[in-house]
């Protein structure tokens, strides 16, 4: 492989998403002395003309960075489901790849789980934090996909990671979330083979938003791969329930997921370069979300400067870096 480490994530074409972006490649950059050789590979969907992001987004040449458009036609038929099927067409270009949303920045040092998947390969991810349903159909859920589907039912020997707080249903099969699932060269080809058909007869049975994600379990079955459960420091929620329950994997995250709105704003908080300052700035924020804050403050300076040809004076002056309040 080209690279150690290939990281895939699918976008739409905004400047909140491409903020994010930017500062995902900047985090990576920072470890990239442990993590050894990278790239990123961004899969941009909307129902939009398609431009050359190389161009408009100037800040990714100092980064490893590809930029893939999904069809315009597909996408129009199947939404952002669109961009995440392109994420697994993608030729393979690292040892391990991750499949990340975009709202994830990498924290510490993992290569050491890097390692532990190559010599021993296995799709693994943080388990979800509750079923994709609720109620009552949630009982026979996988055991009626399963056999709908032809494939063995996975046994129910992983804890919701939101158990006791977001879920009364303990148990589940292996099914993670998508902020972070890591993928070993060895089976991504059968993965990439096996998603698609999968996502088809999830959305032709189930209205679901975590569609893709039952749709993974189904693949990793189908395609008979082994599979692994991590601890919730390789994609860790900025959510103070979890702060709470789990000080251990606060302390060592890894890569942080700051999917919650509530208190930081995953989109509105990235909108322009004077938005992260405002977010670095604050003095209120606790736990995983002072992770992020720190995080983005030691970015920061790198970022503002690779962005500064798309701001007038007066935006840049906005950009300038952030003191406490």
């Amino acid at each position: 492989m080209q690279f150690d480490l290939e990281v895939r994530v699918p976008i739409s074409p905004t400047p909140d998403f491409f903020r994010r972006i930017h500062f995902m490649a900047a985090s990576l950059r920072r470890l990239e002395g442990m993590l050894g050789r990278w790239t990123l590979t961004v899969c941009v969907g909307g129902d939009v003309e398609a431009e050359n992001l190389s161009e408009t987004q100037p800040w990714s040449k100092n980064y490893p960075v590809t930029w893939r458009w999904v069809d315009r036609e597909k996408f129009r038929r199947d939404n952002y489901w669109e961009t995440s099927r392109e994420v697994f067409r993608q030729p393979i270009r690292g040892r391990i790849v991750i499949c990340a949303d975009a709202d994830v920045i990498f924290v510490r040092d993992f290569s050491d789980l890097l390692h532990e998947l190559h010599r021993d390969p296995a799709v693994a991810g943080v388990i979800a934090h509750a079923p994709p349903v609720r109620g009552p159909e949630m009982a026979d859920l996988w055991p009626r996909l399963c056999e709908r589907y032809g494939v063995p039912v996975p046994p129910p020997i992983h804890q919701h990671t939101g158990w006791d707080f977001m879920t009364k249903n303990r148990m589940t099969p292996v099914y993670y979330n998508f902020g972070a699932v890591f993928v070993p060269a060895d089976l991504m080809g059968s993965l990439a083979a096996e998603i698609e058909p999968a996502d088809n007869f999830v959305s032709s049975i189930l209205e679901t938003f975590f569609r893709f994600q039952i749709a993974l379990t189904l693949s990793i079955q189908k395609a008979g791969l082994p599979a692994r459960a991590l601890p919730l420091r390789y994609n860790f929620p900025n959510d103070r329930r979890f702060d709470e329950r789990h000080p251990g994997e606060l302390a060592a995250i890894r890569i942080l997921h700051y999917l919650r709105h509530e208190i930081v704003h995953r989109e509105d908080d990235f909108a322009d370069l004077s938005r992260v300052a405002a977010l670095i700035g604050r003095g209120d924020l606790r736990g995983s979300n002072e992770v992020l804050r720190k995080t983005l403050e030691m970015l920061y300076p790198a970022v503002a400067a690779e962005e500064s040809a798309h701001y007038s004076s007066e935006d840049a002056g906005r950009a300038r870096t952030p003191a406490r309040l």
